[in-house]
């Protein structure tokens, strides 16, 4: 229980820091400019989500599908409590 509280955790707040923290921003913008898909990839909490969980060692793509739906849960319930940008 607690390896996946801890799995939750880190993928969440991966995904939080490359989606919308401000710290963030920049590297968003420069990707952006870019590539229309990575543009799209680290300003989508749900894209990035899947493949921060996809990236997590020796989990698998059953990690990818379960980081990204943590991912957007997280997210639809944070923005619906008023959560503002980081």
């Amino acid at each position: 229980m607690q390896t996946l509280a801890l799995w939750v955790l880190v993928t969440y707040g991966a995904n939080l820091a490359i989606t919308t923290s401000k710290i963030f921003a920049p590297v968003r913008a420069w990707i952006a400019v870019r590539s229309t898909f990575l543009g799209t990839l680290v300003r989508c909490p749900m894209c990035a989500g899947f493949w921060i969980g996809f990236a997590w060692p020796a989990l698998g793509v059953e990690s990818a599908f379960v980081s990204m739906t943590v991912a957007w849960v997280i997210h639809v319930v944070l923005a619906r409590l008023g959560a503002k940008e980081l």
